[in-house]
């Protein structure tokens, strides 16, 4: 394990790490350093995931249910089908994410950056928005 790795729940969390398919559900995972790694379906529900580095990351179709990620680093990131039904995104860098078919109803955005964001399809219902507002699905 390099300087920047940390094992969590039996894995080996550092940048460019396969994490596919991982149950780190509720992991404390607070400035961890996973940038182009990939989660592709990995379970991180519930996981303390403050101030990560998860730039470039692949979380395709992650489970992200109640996630608490203010302040993470997810720009470039792909997060199609992923569900962050409830997560805490507040001050959270998604510029240049992949957000297709997200589901972010509940989420809290205040503060987060989407410049440049794809957000074709995505789902927001109750979502707290990067400027406070809330949309439901018919704003």
């Amino acid at each position: 394990m390099g300087l920047s790795s940390k094992k969590v729940k039996g894995y080996v969390i550092e940048p460019g790490a396969d994490l596919s398919g991982a149950d780190l559900s509720g992991a404390d995972l607070t400035e961890a350093d996973m940038s182009r790694a990939n989660l592709r379906g990995a379970d991180l529900s519930r996981a303390d995931m403050w101030s990560a580095k998860l730039f470039g990351a692949d979380l395709s179709n992650a489970d992200l249910l109640g996630t608490k990620l203010p302040s993470a680093d997810l720009s470039g990131a792909k997060l199609v089908g992923v569900f962050l039904t409830n997560a805490n995104l507040s001050r959270a860098d998604l510029s240049e994410a992949n957000l297709t078919s997200a589901d972010l109803s509940g989420a809290n955005l205040m503060g987060a950056n989407l410049l440049g964001a794809n957000l074709d399809g995505t789902v927001f219902n109750n979502t707290r928005m990067p400027d406070g507002s809330i949309k439901n699905p018919a704003t």
